[in-house]
């Protein structure tokens, strides 16, 4: 995990400098180094980067978009792990309704 945290890390800082600090690579970099915080039980820093993702995706995609949910999902299950499950299903309430909006039944997965 340290070896994707670094390759990550790089990537951010070359992203940021090509196309901007609020640009949706920017984004996708940051929700992939929420999944390597997790992965490595880093929660905190989970969260901060699913938050700055959240950011971005939500300005750049809208509040409704199936990434914005992605993200939410995860965040939920990130808040579940910490025990804070009010915020956990918080999270994935509008997750859920992000995606049947989008079509999605319950068995999505």
């Amino acid at each position: 995990y340290e070896k994707a945290h670094k390759n990550l890390k790089e990537a951010l800082r070359i992203r940021g400098q090509a196309y901007g600090l609020d640009h949706p690579e920017i984004g996708t970099t940051l929700f992939e180094m929420g999944i390597v915080f997790c992965d490595m039980e880093k929660l905190d820093e989970a969260i901060k980067c699913y938050e700055a993702s959240l950011t971005i995706r939500k300005k750049s995609l809208g509040t409704n978009s199936v990434q914005v949910a992605q993200i939410l999902h995860n965040l939920g299950s990130v808040h579940a792990m910490k025990k804070d499950y009010y915020r956990a299903l918080k999270r994935w309430r509008v997750a859920l309704y992000i995606y049947k909006q989008a079509g999605y039944d319950d068995d999505h997965h």
